[in-house]
């Protein structure tokens, strides 16, 4: 989390850009003794996860606001993992990329702490305390990411029980429980 950088805490990130020598010189501007830089060239791939990351993380929130247990959710974390390296892939990313801080390590962190605003925003939407987020007046960046990946997902015509899942409960305001019941029919496909 920025928080977390702004505090000089220890942190490891990825630095993505198609051109390799400009990348270098980032990164020694940027890296600290605490902050480390890891440079890949999927610069597609690495925007893709970060939208990504933000879905699981109100999925997530929403498992955990229904009082879903551990295993089910961290089974649905999992899914939510192997999609992200199928859509990375779907708009011609590197599906490895998924693998890198910038996608598994975020998409757990983003998914399980109680910073995240987007797994805040999940929890509320489980609670049922927010049914519409336009009517709650709370505004997260995790509502354009459903939109924009919904649509990427359309039309790459890939499949993503965890987007549908989330899309259902926030942009159809589906509630929680039925959508989550077809979201846990549908987890091994």
């Amino acid at each position: 989390f920025a928080s977390e950088i702004v505090l000089n805490l220890e942190t490891i990130s990825n630095l993505a850009s198609r051109n390799r020598e400009n990348a270098v010189k980032v990164k020694e501007v940027l890296s600290t003794t605490k902050f480390k830089l890891k440079i890949i060239d999927d610069v597609d791939g690495l925007e893709i996860c970060g939208l990504i990351k933000n879905i699981n993380a109100i999925a997530n929130g929403i498992c955990e606001g229904m009082s879903i247990n551990e295993n089910a959710r961290y089974g649905i974390l999992t899914k939510g993992f192997e999609e992200t390296k199928k859509i990375v892939e779907s708009i011609g990313g590197d599906a490895s990329t998924a693998e890198e801080y910038c996608g598994f390590g975020d998409l757990v962190l983003t998914s399980t702490s109680s910073e995240s605003r987007n797994h805040t925003l999940g929890m509320l939407y489980g609670q049922r305390i927010i049914v519409d987020e336009k009517a709650s007046g709370i505004v997260f960046e995790g509502k354009n990411s459903i939109m924009a990946i919904k649509d990427i997902c359309r039309n790459t015509n890939t499949e993503s029980v965890i987007v549908d899942f989330v899309y259902d409960v926030i942009v159809k305001q589906i509630p929680p429980k039925i959508a989550f019941k077809s979201l846990w029919d549908n987890i091994l496909n």
